[in-house]
């Protein structure tokens, strides 16, 4: 009874199945299990197995990879079982699983090629969950922080701002947004953000993805070019000044028009040390922001030019005391210049 209901299920079956003897050669077999026999005997991985399962006259299982036997086919994989329906027969029973086995692989070689271009890129790649704690981070650091110090953590941790924090769990989607923040030994970092949210299999969001890259090295020499022609820019001005004006109070006054453009005050002092060619330029306040600095001529001062602008308007940058110190020995020549110039016309 157990050969007839195992020759019936051979019969039926779309799965591979087989009926053997005991040493494994082939009684009957349906066409789907083709890859687990020769035609006559199992192929040697199942024909041990079938073994194993006389000697101990119970079911056996185990996983089988097949090769392929022409160049139309390709290699398989099947989970088999064999079990004892008499003394001297075993059913083999298969399920072909090489689909399963390729989307597995697939997605470890697509998860791999991840990790490998998230190790190579430059960005920091991360993911965050509904709770906006990391998930993934990129190895390596990201402003200084190391992706342990990062995995597990929420963004507000490391990024006080909470317009900064808020990217990397965003609700829509995020196209390169860039703003300031701090790294970990508190200066001042740019970075870029691109992010996209996540969603649930009901729909409900569930964190976010995406990447950042820190600009802050770019954006500083953009500053430093922006800083160098700007001092440029004012060097030239005062030298345009001295050359188009003969009279020593009007070479004075177009000079400091040009420091007041510059550096957008409201007033500039330039004072002369007593050759009575101090200038004013603009409307002094009285409680205004102020930056000053000495004016020097071969070693000595011979002047000292004075910024002033509203406290509305804010203090002075740290690009601007920058563009001082590099304006106010040009701003020394042009007062040596202008009092020889005096001397001269007295």
């Amino acid at each position: 009874m157990g050969e007839a209901w195992a020759h019936a299920l051979v019969d039926t079956s779309t799965l591979p199945a087989a009926v053997c003897t005991t040493d494994g050669r082939i009684i009957l077999a349906n066409d789907a299990s083709a890859p687990l026999h020769t035609g006559t005997t199992l192929i040697a991985a199942v024909r041990a197995l079938a073994i194993d399962a006389r000697l101990s006259n119970a079911i056996q299982f185990s996983r089988i990879h097949t090769t392929a036997r022409t160049d139309d086919e390709s290699n398989r994989r099947f989970d088999v079982s064999v079990m004892p329906v008499s003394p001297s027969s075993l059913l083999v029973l298969g399920r072909d699983t090489t689909l399963e086995a390729n989307l597995v692989n697939a997605l470890a070689a697509s998860r791999q090629l991840f990790r490998d271009l998230a190790l190579c890129s430059n960005d920091f790649a991360f993911e965050t969950d509904a709770h906006a704690h990391f998930t993934y981070t990129s190895p390596g650091a990201f402003l200084g922080h190391s992706a342990q110090d990062l995995h597990g953590s929420r963004p507000r941790k490391f990024f006080q701002s909470a317009e900064v924090s808020t990217l990397f769990s965003v609700r829509v989607p995020l196209k390169a947004r860039e703003v300031w923040t701090d790294d970990r030994s508190g200066n001042p970092a740019c970075i870029v953000v691109t992010a996209v949210p996540m969603h649930d299999s009901m729909g409900a969001w569930c964190g976010a993805r995406g990447v950042a890259r820190d600009l802050t090295e770019l954006r500083l020499h953009e500053q430093r070019e922006a800083e160098t022609r700007a001092r440029e820019e004012l060097f030239s001005a005062v030298v345009s000044a001295m050359r188009s004006q003969a009279e020593p109070r009007r070479m004075m006054r177009a000079a400091a028009d040009a420091v007041c453009a510059a550096t957008a005050s409201d007033c500039v002092v330039i004072s002369t040390n007593g050759t009575g060619l101090d200038t004013v330029i603009g409307t002094q306040c009285a409680s205004a922001h102020r930056l000053e600095r000495a004016t020097t001529w071969r070693g000595d001062d011979n002047g000292r030019v004075t910024l002033m602008r509203s406290v509305q308007a804010g203090p002075y940058q740290e690009t601007e005391h920058r563009l001082l110190d590099s304006i106010a020995p040009h701003l020394g020549i042009a007062i040596a210049f202008a009092s020889l110039l005096q001397t001269k016309t007295q």
